[in-house]
């Protein structure tokens, strides 16, 4: 191939970066009132998007419509990957709609709304933090156990485990049905079935367990191979230290304890938080993005 072709061919990709032309296929574009950066490259206006694109939201807001229908608004100073399987955030936040089948990762979770529900998502000081709108948003780890079922007006903060950590600590009933023990957790609404020995005594008791715990196969929830199972004290089961408590965004000291505080899935610390952080324009944009 001659230089001169080599030089032109450079010029017209350069040009397709400028106008934010996706050199591959389209999965979808990218909308601001302001400028925004795609591969680095920084775009006023608009630009479209092919697989891997890395998008980050500058001084203004950026909406982003994929073909396959999902949707997401990315906050000032957030930045995510988007493919044809997943939107990976990296820093920052926003909303996602109509990604039943299309999931978010970040950290070591990959987050999937239920059927009609809509995602915040948001980076804060190594947690996750997952709120929902219209229905259930479950979180999951990398292997696929189920470690959150976030509910309308229950936002959680999740920090991710420590590595090979697979213990669960649950908070609640226990129950014993079509020959299974089973615990729902107050916190992250996930069931659990127990194996190992249970103190059958303790049926309809509310219960703290504890032990290893793997992805139920076939349904949604644990099983957690039992290693502790004591009755919860009145006030809120006891909790590993540095477990309990949730915050108000941006600050370190506990807003909730006990039974409203948090535990462990698998590994993953997760508490009960007041609000997604963000600042104002997030939760603006949460509650009036159309689905």
């Amino acid at each position: 191939m001659s230089k001169r072709l080599l030089t032109g061919l450079a010029f017209v990709l350069a040009a397709m970066s400028a106008a934010g032309i996706a050199a591959g296929p389209v999965i979808g574009i990218a909308v601001s009132e302001g400028a925004l950066q795609v591969n680095q490259a920084t775009i006023q206006g608009n630009a479209n998007l092919e697989a891997g694109s890395v998008v980050k939201a500058l001084s203004a807001e950026v909406r982003v419509k994929l073909t396959g229908g999902a949707a997401a608004t990315l906050v000032p100073g957030s930045e995510a990957r988007f493919d044809g399987q997943a939107m990976e955030l990296r820093s920052g936040g926003g909303v996602i709609a109509n990604a039943g089948a299309y999931p978010v990762s970040a950290l070591d979770f990959n987050v999937r709304p239920q059927a009609g529900a809509r995602t915040q998502v948001y980076l804060k000081n190594g947690q996750l933090q997952v709120g929902a709108l219209g229905g259930e948003v479950q979180v999951s780890s990398r292997a696929g156990v189920l470690l959150a079922r976030v509910l309308p007006g229950q936002p959680l903060a999740l920090s991710p485990a420590a590595a090979n950590d697979r213990t669960s600590t649950m908070t609640g009933t226990l129950r014993h049905d079509s020959n299974r023990w089973t615990v729902r957790d107050e916190i992250t609404n996930v069931d659990a079935e127990l194996r190992g020995a249970i103190p059958a005594p303790l049926l309809g008791q509310r219960v703290e367990v504890s032990g290893a715990a793997s992805a139920a196969s076939g349904r949604s929830g644990q099983i957690i191979e039992v290693a502790r199972l004591v009755p919860a004290g009145q006030g809120g089961a006891a909790r590993p230290t540095g477990q309990a408590g949730s915050s108000k965004p941006g600050s370190s000291s506990p807003q909730r304890t006990g039974g409203q505080g948090g535990g462990m899935s698998s590994g993953t610390k997760v508490v009960l938080i007041v609000a997604i952080a963000g600042g104002a324009g997030a939760g603006v944009v949460f509650a009036t993005m159309s689905r």
